[in-house]
């Protein structure tokens, strides 16, 4: 099973290389999948993920549900840029649906920490 974490972590992994030069591809979310199938398919990479600082910086505090300070939620929530800068109408409609989702959860079912 962990030869085919890693192959689809690879594979996510090269789309998402793709994907930076075709903008129908999503990149991020490639990225997010072929992180997860690389942390899945060896303790040695699921230890160097969690120990990078990106991950640290970003994602600890998320997961280990000790909350995000209200500082970083408004970062989060500052996505109403995109809808000024997008022109096409369904694309607004997109990332407002988006933000407003973002506001429900970080700001109801995520807990505030104190900085």
């Amino acid at each position: 099973m962990k030869i085919i974490y890693l192959v689809l972590g690879i594979i996510s992994f090269l789309i998402g290389i793709v994907s930076i030069f075709l903008p129908i591809l999503p990149t991020v979310p490639l990225y997010l999948l072929a992180t997860f199938f690389l942390a899945k398919s060896s303790k040695k990479l699921h230890d160097k993920i969690v120990n990078s600082n990106m991950y640290q910086k970003h994602m600890k505090d998320y997961f280990d549900r000790s909350g995000i300070t209200l500082k970083k939620k408004r970062k989060i929530v500052f996505m109403i840029i995109g809808i000024i800068i997008c022109l096409n109408i369904y694309g607004k409609i997109i990332i407002f649906v988006d933000l407003l989702l973002h506001i429900f959860i970080f700001f109801k079912r995520i807990p505030t920490k104190e900085e």
